[in-house]
């Protein structure tokens, strides 16, 4: 979070499944995806339900590596935080 007072938050979206983040997803899915005890879907369901707060502005060109080595390409989604 960053912005005025922590007001904003960044979810970085793989360029590869950006089309896929930004479908509609049941909040009955999401929620058992944040009670998986897998990390990555918990962090992915998390991401999900950020993206459907209000879109402040998107950033390109942005970089994430989930492994330390491998560089994936990424769309940031900046929503409003204060939801």
């Amino acid at each position: 979070m960053d912005g005025t007072h922590g007001h904003r938050i960044h979810i970085n979206v793989p360029l590869a499944v950006e089309r896929q983040y930004r479908s509609s997803f049941s909040a009955l899915f999401l929620d058992k995806q944040l009670k998986s005890e897998d990390n990555l879907r918990q962090k992915v369901a998390c991401d999900l339900q950020y993206l459907q707060r209000r879109l402040l502005f998107t950033r390109d060109g942005t970089t994430i590596s989930y492994d330390g080595l491998t560089n994936v390409a990424c769309m940031t989604y900046i929503v409003d935080g204060r939801e």
